[in-house]
Protein backbone atom coordinates (compact mmCIF):
# COMPACT_ATOMS: atom_id res chain seq x y z
CA UNK A 1 0.00 0.00 0.00
CA UNK A 2 0.91 3.70 -0.40
CA UNK A 3 -0.03 6.46 2.02
CA UNK A 4 -0.89 8.70 0.90
CA UNK A 5 -2.10 8.14 -2.58
CA UNK A 6 -1.34 11.61 -3.64
CA UNK A 7 1.49 13.62 -2.38
CA UNK A 8 2.90 17.40 -3.31
CA UNK A 9 6.16 17.89 -5.01
CA UNK A 10 8.94 17.39 -1.87
CA UNK A 11 6.49 15.51 -0.08
CA UNK A 12 6.79 12.19 0.70
CA UNK A 13 4.84 8.69 0.91
CA UNK A 14 4.98 5.82 3.08
CA UNK A 15 5.32 1.93 1.20
CA UNK A 16 4.03 -0.57 3.28
CA UNK A 17 4.50 -4.37 2.33
CA UNK A 18 2.69 -7.12 4.02
CA UNK A 19 3.23 -10.62 3.20
CA UNK A 20 0.31 -13.59 4.79
CA UNK A 21 0.98 -16.97 4.69
CA UNK A 22 -2.52 -18.57 3.98
CA UNK A 23 -1.29 -21.66 3.81
CA UNK A 24 -1.93 -24.24 6.64
CA UNK A 25 2.00 -25.04 7.45
CA UNK A 26 4.80 -22.78 7.92
CA UNK A 27 6.40 -21.59 4.52
CA UNK A 28 9.33 -19.83 3.57
CA UNK A 29 9.17 -16.58 1.62
CA UNK A 30 11.24 -14.50 -0.13
CA UNK A 31 9.96 -11.09 -0.85
CA UNK A 32 11.20 -8.82 -3.68
CA UNK A 33 10.09 -4.71 -4.39
CA UNK A 34 11.49 -2.03 -6.45
CA UNK A 35 11.69 1.44 -5.19
CA UNK A 36 9.27 3.43 -7.72
CA UNK A 37 11.17 4.89 -10.61
CA UNK A 38 11.61 8.66 -10.15
CA UNK A 39 11.50 8.69 -6.78
CA UNK A 40 14.49 8.67 -3.85
CA UNK A 41 14.52 6.62 -1.00
CA UNK A 42 13.86 8.83 2.31
CA UNK A 43 13.86 6.21 4.77
CA UNK A 44 15.11 2.39 4.87
CA UNK A 45 13.00 -0.56 5.97
CA UNK A 46 13.95 -0.78 9.89
CA UNK A 47 12.38 -4.44 10.12
CA UNK A 48 14.99 -7.06 10.64
CA UNK A 49 15.96 -8.96 7.29
CA UNK A 50 14.76 -6.09 4.94
CA UNK A 51 17.98 -5.71 2.44
CA UNK A 52 18.16 -2.33 0.03
CA UNK A 53 20.20 -4.04 -2.75
CA UNK A 54 22.35 -1.90 -5.17
CA UNK A 55 19.75 -2.35 -8.17
CA UNK A 56 17.32 -0.19 -6.11
CA UNK A 57 15.32 -3.49 -5.06
CA UNK A 58 14.26 -4.49 -1.20
CA UNK A 59 14.38 -8.13 -0.74
CA UNK A 60 13.22 -9.92 2.87
CA UNK A 61 13.59 -13.35 3.69
CA UNK A 62 11.59 -14.95 6.61
CA UNK A 63 9.70 -18.09 7.54
CA UNK A 64 6.22 -17.42 8.51
CA UNK A 65 4.07 -19.96 10.23
CA UNK A 66 0.48 -20.40 8.97
CA UNK A 67 -1.79 -17.53 9.07
CA UNK A 68 1.19 -15.44 10.11
CA UNK A 69 2.11 -12.18 8.38
CA UNK A 70 5.14 -9.86 7.86
CA UNK A 71 5.15 -6.44 6.83
CA UNK A 72 8.08 -3.97 6.03
CA UNK A 73 7.96 0.05 5.23
CA UNK A 74 10.12 2.21 3.70
CA UNK A 75 9.49 5.99 2.52
CA UNK A 76 10.23 7.82 -0.66
CA UNK A 77 10.40 11.16 -2.23
CA UNK A 78 8.46 10.69 -5.23
CA UNK A 79 9.58 13.20 -8.41
CA UNK A 80 6.77 12.23 -10.70
CA UNK A 81 3.24 10.60 -10.70
CA UNK A 82 4.00 7.14 -10.99
CA UNK A 83 2.76 3.49 -10.80
CA UNK A 84 4.16 1.51 -8.24
CA UNK A 85 5.93 -1.77 -9.40
CA UNK A 86 4.47 -4.91 -7.86
CA UNK A 87 6.30 -6.47 -4.64
CA UNK A 88 6.70 -10.41 -5.85
CA UNK A 89 6.48 -13.05 -3.51
CA UNK A 90 7.92 -16.28 -4.05
CA UNK A 91 6.97 -19.09 -1.34
CA UNK A 92 7.65 -22.83 -0.83
CA UNK A 93 6.63 -24.90 1.92
CA UNK A 94 8.33 -28.59 3.85
CA UNK A 95 6.40 -30.43 1.24
CA UNK A 96 8.34 -28.42 -1.87
CA UNK A 97 5.11 -26.69 -2.62
CA UNK A 98 5.63 -23.60 -4.17
CA UNK A 99 4.52 -20.18 -5.99
CA UNK A 100 4.83 -16.98 -6.83
CA UNK A 101 2.34 -13.98 -5.44
CA UNK A 102 2.14 -10.91 -7.25
CA UNK A 103 0.83 -7.53 -5.15
CA UNK A 104 -1.21 -4.79 -6.69
CA UNK A 105 0.51 -1.62 -8.75
CA UNK A 106 -1.14 1.61 -7.21
CA UNK A 107 -0.54 4.74 -8.75
CA UNK A 108 1.68 7.46 -6.44
CA UNK A 109 0.16 10.70 -7.58
CA UNK A 110 2.50 13.84 -7.34
CA UNK A 111 0.80 17.19 -7.40
CA UNK A 112 1.73 19.37 -11.05
CA UNK A 113 3.89 16.57 -12.26
CA UNK A 114 3.63 14.66 -15.46
CA UNK A 115 2.86 10.80 -15.24
CA UNK A 116 5.56 8.71 -16.38
CA UNK A 117 5.41 4.78 -17.59
CA UNK A 118 2.38 2.78 -17.18
CA UNK A 119 1.01 5.36 -14.88
CA UNK A 120 0.51 8.02 -17.91
CA UNK A 121 -1.80 5.72 -19.32
CA UNK A 122 -3.81 5.31 -16.50
CA UNK A 123 -3.67 9.11 -16.10
CA UNK A 124 -4.80 10.09 -19.24
CA UNK A 125 -8.19 7.92 -19.50
CA UNK A 126 -8.87 8.78 -15.81
CA UNK A 127 -8.59 12.62 -16.93
CA UNK A 128 -11.63 12.91 -18.59
CA UNK A 129 -13.69 12.21 -15.21
CA UNK A 130 -11.32 14.45 -13.28
CA UNK A 131 -12.88 17.81 -11.98
CA UNK A 132 -10.17 19.79 -12.47
CA UNK A 133 -8.67 19.16 -16.49
CA UNK A 134 -5.35 17.95 -16.74
CA UNK A 135 -5.50 16.19 -13.17
CA UNK A 136 -6.32 12.82 -12.76
CA UNK A 137 -8.32 11.63 -9.07
CA UNK A 138 -6.53 9.74 -6.78
CA UNK A 139 -9.22 7.62 -5.82
CA UNK A 140 -9.14 3.80 -6.83
CA UNK A 141 -11.46 1.29 -7.09
CA UNK A 142 -11.79 -1.28 -5.05
CA UNK A 143 -8.54 -3.67 -4.84
CA UNK A 144 -9.09 -7.09 -6.58
CA UNK A 145 -8.36 -9.56 -4.54
CA UNK A 146 -5.76 -11.73 -6.26
CA UNK A 147 -6.40 -15.81 -5.80
CA UNK A 148 -3.53 -17.75 -5.05
CA UNK A 149 -3.84 -21.31 -5.08
CA UNK A 150 -3.80 -23.04 -1.86
CA UNK A 151 -3.05 -26.76 -1.83
CA UNK A 152 -4.22 -28.56 1.54
CA UNK A 153 -2.70 -31.56 2.44
CA UNK A 154 -5.27 -34.79 3.49
CA UNK A 155 -2.84 -35.46 6.44
CA UNK A 156 -3.21 -38.75 8.09
CA UNK A 157 -6.79 -39.60 7.15
CA UNK A 158 -5.46 -41.51 4.24
CA UNK A 159 -3.19 -43.03 6.54
CA UNK A 160 -5.89 -43.94 9.06
CA UNK A 161 -7.94 -45.66 6.68
CA UNK A 162 -5.22 -47.67 5.54
CA UNK A 163 -4.05 -48.70 9.06
CA UNK A 164 -7.72 -49.50 9.36
CA UNK A 165 -8.18 -51.31 6.42
CA UNK A 166 -4.77 -53.85 7.56
CA UNK A 167 -6.43 -54.28 11.20
CA UNK A 168 -9.51 -56.00 9.30
CA UNK A 169 -7.46 -58.08 6.98
CA UNK A 170 -5.05 -58.92 9.87
CA UNK A 171 -8.21 -59.98 12.53
CA UNK A 172 -9.82 -61.97 9.52
CA UNK A 173 -6.64 -63.94 8.86
CA UNK A 174 -6.70 -64.93 12.58
CA UNK A 175 -10.28 -66.00 12.58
Amino acid sequence: TVDPESVDQNDTAKITVTAKNTGDRPAAITITDQIPMASQLITPPSTPGAVVNDNSTITFKKVLKAGAEKSFEYTVDPNRTVMLPPAIVEFADITAYSGISVSEMPILYVEGTEPIGAAAEIVQSEAGSSSIPGIASAETDDPIPIDTPIRKEPGFTGIFAVLACLAAVMSGRRR
